[in-house]
């Protein structure tokens, strides 16, 4: 068996002066010295390049980076370099689908086979046909990416075009019916947005442009860079430091192709953080109003957006791809935002939750009573480490993937949970790997 691992897709203390969230409830925040520290340790561990970070706290904003444009350059990052943002298009995408519905333009419900050309044939179970909703909800039963991509090929699913995905389409057998479960699909999210913008007659980034962007004054995000943008987009590194290929996108955009800078997604985040009447206000809360769990607790999806509610109630996304990594997120309790941009693979969620919900993250005391090695069979291993607030999971000799805390004793990565069972003296014995809908138990060696 092997771990589904996060493909190219389309996963505190220091400083601390009190600020004032609410009249009542001061809270410990992060300077912005203390910030740049962190980020420099982590340019330091080899786990990044360059680092961004955009922080709404109320209305006061701030930006705070480290590290430069690639290894070999003395450029440094700042506000205005461009970055891939991978899977947070999703949200873009489910915005877009809240706003045309809310125009009247399409209903939520609608089949998607309504807006793909009538020679391709989309597929259903037991009756039971796919709608937008189900794309945007990462519930249609599509898998994470292409099928049918040539042996041997690992691009990710927009690398290919249009055919490829209706001829896939066309063959696929889901294996369950549309709605009954969570399975988080590139190849769906994509779907959808090439969908939207086949009714709406334009281009995904037109779409994104009108919609969104140019009503929020984001000059600084496109799909298609301009010669002046492309002067400010950094090389992206993969896990091990080495520049990473990128790759012409042909279709699937919705999924993961904008770029953006961090002054520029600030302006979006702060619709986010506090929406107001306008349309695109509008369309964000409306793209969040139907939530769903996703078979782990304290995680739940809407349209394109992550809800953990296991401590402070926090939106959330992030995104990888061609060597560059990103996170968004927001918690309206504490009015605060923040987004991370990296051009290097590795993962930043772990510190962009601190800065969110600083009390609601394990210590590092109690992630190390997950660290060991659980048995599942005498030829089948799980192995769980970690480097302070970054935990891994490997399966035998596959390489680690990155974990995520979502609660007491419970960790979720791409695809993928594991539940901690303790002894009555409270030491961690076994763990459950849920994975494919399927339960594997494994007891600490």
């Amino acid at each position: 068996m092997r771990l589904i691992h996060r493909v190219v897709p389309f996963g505190f203390v220091a400083c601390l002066v009190c600020s004032s969230v609410a009249a009542t409830e001061p809270e410990p925040v992060l300077t912005d010295a203390a910030l740049r520290q962190i980020l420099q340790e982590r340019i330091k561990a080899k786990k990044a390049v360059g680092l961004v970070v955009g922080r709404l706290q109320g209305t006061n904003r701030s930006v705070v980076a480290a590290g430069t444009m690639s290894l070999t350059s003395s450029r440094p990052v700042d506000g205005d370099t461009v970055f891939e943002i991978g899977s947070i298009t999703k949200v873009f995408t489910g915005t877009l689908l809240a706003d045309m519905a809310n125009r009247g333009e399409v209903q939520p419900n609608d089949p998607a086979t309504k807006y793909l050309p009538p020679t391709v044939k989309m597929p259903s179970r037991n009756g039971q046909v796919i709608t937008l909703a189900h794309l945007a909800s990462h519930r249609s039963g599509l898998p994470r990416e292409l099928g049918n991509r040539p042996p041997g090929e690992n691009k990710p699913s927009p690398a290919y075009g249009p055919e490829m995905v209706f001829e896939f389409l066309s063959g696929y057998e889901l294996p369950r019916d549309p709605g009954s479960a969570y399975e988080y699909s590139n190849l769906g999210m994509g779907l959808l947005g090439d969908s939207l913008a086949r009714r709406a007659g334009a281009s995904y980034e037109q779409l994104v442009l009108d919609r969104i962007c140019k009503p929020l004054g984001m000059n600084d995000t496109r799909l298609k860079l301009s010669e002046e943008m492309q002067n400010r987009f950094p090389t992206g590194h993969e896990y091990d430091l080495k520049p990473a290929k990128g790759f012409e996108r042909l279709s699937l955009a919705g999924a993961g192709g904008l770029r953006t800078t961090p002054n520029d997604f600030v302006k979006f985040l702060a619709v986010v953080l506090n929406p107001g009447d306008d349309r695109v206000s509008k369309a964000v809360k409306a793209s969040q109003a139907v939530r769903t769990n996703i078979g782990v607790a304290g995680v739940e999806v809407a349209w394109g957006w992550h809800f953990r509610t296991v401590s402070d109630e926090t939106i959330t996304h992030s995104g990888l791809v061609s060597g560059f990594h990103s996170f968004m997120g927001v918690n309206r309790k504490r009015n605060r935002a923040v987004v991370i941009f990296s051009n290097c693979s590795h993962s930043s969620d772990n510190i962009g939750m601190r800065l969110l919900d600083p009390q609601g993250q394990p210590d590092e005391s109690t992630l190390e009573r997950y660290v060991g090695t659980y048995e599942v069979t005498p030829t089948f291993a799980l192995t769980v480490s970690r480097e302070k607030y970054d935990m891994y999971v490997r399966a035998n000799d596959e390489p680690n993937l990155e974990i995520f805390p979502v609660g007491r004793d419970q960790l979720y990565g791409p695809g993928l949970s594991l539940s901690f069972r303790t002894n009555a003296s409270g030491m961690v014995t076994e763990v459950i790997l849920r994975q494919g809908g399927k339960d594997l138990r494994a007891v600490r060696k």
